[in-house]
């Protein structure tokens, strides 16, 4: 029989020529522990292998290649790994370049794999953090930040990483500044995650503001004066008493003046549009100027005899013909306690009158009572002289002065 040599099939070449190729890379593609994951990834060396060279991340004496654990957490690699494929690369959860089958902290959250995974089965068991979740239970805390000894249990002083809400408040554990303390002791919350008796640090127990007629736990400065309500309320009792401003009332003396800018926030000031608006009433000054607020040394703030300041106490103003209200009852631009020089509501030797202007009954005053030459004299001359004769009699000295009318 003869045989004749046919062309080859040129696909039948093409297929030889990548076996070929291929076997070299097949061949590296061992995986001598059978843990998913190649020995040339665990960091076998070729040619060495019988002395069992190669990378050893445990430093146990056997190569990762060979070592069903390679970095001695308690986890078998094949757990690790992430897959059964020899050729895509193993997990590295937390990204910092450290296979998870080498890494023994494997999300990077400060507790070792070993205690997240306690019975290294590979699954997240009840009472098991999470080793590829940094913040297992998802409230904004580390699982190292919460497990401060990372030994897998909650010791006291410590939040719960199982738990998101570790005091059951209502507030994540994550922005709960008190996290192992409830907020809502008092039944006022203001969201820090923290018991406080008094929420708005106005020195008032939230308890007294709860229960109070306008009081609010939550608003320091409830009348808007300017003065926290603890400020006003000095002894913290809720009642307002004889030595406090009201918390209540932004003007306790109403006198239109905020107590947090009001001298004399419990006594009245004068709206007489006399001396200073300091809120204090005005006291008996020097009959130039008025005192006005307490005056150093008392005890408490004058008590104001003399509303306009004029130098006149008003009770003996008001049986006589000058106003209490006005420091200069005639206008003459001299005020009655200038012109009344003794205060005691009598015109006498040597003082003018603060009931009218100053009249000169002998010429060069505002009014003369001079007589006309008798060439001029007339019934006009006669009422004139008569008039003037009436006027000074009137005015003779030592005359209490008239009532001063008030319709």
């Amino acid at each position: 029989m003869t045989y004749k040599w046919a062309p080859l099939n040129p696909s039948l070449w093409l297929l030889g020529g990548v076996l070929l190729c291929a076997t070299p890379a097949l061949a590296a593609v061992g995986d001598a522990d059978d843990d998913t994951i190649s020995d040339m990834q665990e960091g076998r060396q070729e040619g060495r292998d019988s002395d069992r060279d190669g990378r050893d991340s445990d430093r146990d004496g056997m190569p990762d290649y060979l070592d069903l654990d390679s970095d001695g957490d308690g986890i078998a690699d094949i757990l690790e790994a992430g897959d059964a494929d020899l050729v895509t690369p193993p997990v590295d959860t937390d990204g910092d370049g450290l296979f998870d089958y080498v890494d023994v902290d494997s999300d990077n959250d400060g507790v070792p794999d070993a205690v997240e995974d306690a019975n290294g089965n590979g699954v997240l068991d009840p009472g098991e953090t999470s080793r590829q979740d940094s913040d297992s239970d998802g409230d904004g805390l580390l699982d190292g930040d919460e497990d401060k000894n990372f030994n897998g249990q909650v010791d006291p002083g410590e939040s719960n990483p199982f738990d998101d809400d570790s005091d059951n408040d209502g507030i994540l554990d994550g922005v709960d500044l008190c996290p192992l303390a409830p907020e809502d002791l008092d039944a006022i919350e203001d969201d820090d995650g923290c018991p406080e008796l008094d929420a708005d640090g106005d020195g008032l127990r939230d308890d007294l503001e709860a229960g109070h007629a306008c009081l609010d736990p939550l608003h320091p400065d409830v009348d808007g004066d300017g003065l926290l309500d603890g400020v006003e309320d000095l002894n913290a009792d809720g009642i307002v008493d004889d030595d406090e401003t009201d918390p209540c009332d932004a003007d306790t003396d109403d006198d239109e003046i905020n107590d947090a800018d009001d001298n004399c926030p419990l006594e009245f000031e004068s709206s007489d549009d006399i001396g200073i608006r300091d809120g204090c009433p005005d006291t008996p000054g020097d009959g130039l100027t008025f005192d006005s607020g307490p005056v150093a040394g008392d005890a408490a703030p004058d008590a104001g005899a003399d509303r306009d300041g004029d130098g006149l106490p008003d009770a003996l103003e008001q049986q006589g013909c000058t106003d209490w209200d006005n420091p200069d009852s005639d206008g003459d631009g001299r005020w009655d306690g200038q012109e009344d020089e003794n205060h005691n509501g009598r015109q006498d030797e040597g003082e003018s009158d603060p009931c009218a202007p100053d009249i000169d009954p002998v010429g060069g005053g505002i009014l003369s009572c001079e007589v006309p030459p008798s060439s001029t004299f007339s019934g006009v001359g006669w009422w004139l002289s008569c008039s003037c004769l009436a006027l000074v009699f009137w005015r003779r000295r030592g005359t209490k002065l008239p009532r001063h009318s008030r319709g």
